[in-house]
């Protein structure tokens, strides 16, 4: 959010603001994205910038954790007490609220469909 203002400076999420508020397009989808899955799991009167981060709800949304870090607030989630992504699926239910856990594309899968859509691109031009 550097363009709020310094990272130590007392800046905070506001639905409102528009994606050039944040430093990048990914902060912006990640925190938004974020905020209406724990809006859709809490109630529409959670506040992110005043209620904890659900770091099961990150854990979901990011697929576990990738290359030893959260999908977002790496930094300000315990990871000793944050069960892995496999315990979240054995405990798990229906009806606890949580979003889908999200797959992992395989690194192959992802490089071939970009491949593919470059490939594409070629041939309409």
């Amino acid at each position: 959010m550097s363009h709020k203002g310094k990272a130590t400076s007392d800046v905070s999420f506001n639905s409102e603001d528009p994606p050039e508020a944040y430093t990048s397009e990914s902060a912006y989808k990640k925190v938004t994205e974020y905020h209406e899955a724990a809006r859709a799991m809490y109630g529409l009167d959670y506040d992110p910038t005043t209620d904890n981060i659900d770091a099961r709800l990150v854990m979901c949304l990011g697929k576990g954790k990738q290359h030893g870090r959260y999908w977002m607030a790496n930094n300000v989630i315990d990871s000793t007490t944050t069960p892995t992504l496999s315990q979240i699926r054995a405990q798990t239910t229906s009806g606890s609220g949580l979003p889908p856990i999200r797959e992992q594309p395989a690194y192959g899968h992802a490089r071939v469909d970009a491949l593919h859509v470059s490939f594409c691109l070629l041939i309409v031009h």
